[in-house]
């Protein structure tokens, strides 16, 4: 029963990850991404300090919105952890951002 529960709890996170992300704003995540990553990732999206992931060639988009949200959220390498600094919804609005980047 707890099993089951538990996977309740999944689904619904994983609808509503979805419903999120399915009303993320390019507009918005391009003015989050500005504001908070331009500096380490430029304007562009190919990395302004050493190790920072291109996005104009896709290498780091290859993974999941999930596994970027969770990066952004968590932080990663030299990377500051952005849970508690954006939002949820401007997470997402900033993955869909960074998509755009992909040449």
């Amino acid at each position: 029963m707890k099993k089951l529960h538990l996977n309740s709890l999944l689904w619904a996170a994983l609808l509503m990850s979805v419903a999120s992300a399915a009303t993320a704003d390019i507009r918005e995540g391009s003015q989050v991404y500005a504001k908070n990553c331009e500096i380490c990732h430029a304007g562009d999206g190919s990395g302004a300090v050493p190790d920072a992931p291109n996005f104009r060639y896709g290498d780091s988009l290859i993974r999941s919105d999930t596994d970027l949200f969770n990066s952004i959220s968590s932080g990663k390498g030299m990377m500051p952890a952005f849970q508690g600094v954006l939002s949820e919804q401007e997470i997402l609005n900033v993955i869909i951002y960074l998509r755009t980047l992909y040449q």
